[in-house]
């Protein structure tokens, strides 16, 4: 009986850790032009990255493709690579996105 009160007390706590850490990166926004993203994240501890846009590629498992979400990762112009974790619909999102045009 003490195991499973055990085990019930560990998973509570463990559901309370991700509702707060959902509650506060629920806020989210992205801008996409033509050449580049704007991407914020979080509603108390923001996350901010302007990137010009170079390569974007998605990425989804198994269970990702079921449920329809994924990541995309943004690969800058000499920037490095960033990610947006967790996004719906990460194919037609990166679709989206117009080529960039190639400079003569």
């Amino acid at each position: 009986m003490f195991v499973c009160l055990a085990l019930a007390a560990i998973a509570g706590l463990a559901a309370s850790y991700w509702t707060t850490t959902a509650w506060f990166h629920w806020t989210t926004e992205t801008d996409v032009t033509n050449m580049r993203v704007v991407h914020k994240a979080g509603s108390i501890k923001r996350r901010n990255f302007e990137m010009n846009l170079d390569k974007v590629e998605s990425d989804q498992s198994i269970f990702g493709r079921l449920m329809n979400y994924g990541d995309i990762t943004i690969q800058g112009v000499g920037e490095g690579a960033q990610t947006i974790s967790t996004i719906t619909s990460p194919l037609a999102f990166r679709n989206a996105i117009p080529a960039r045009p190639t400079s003569r």
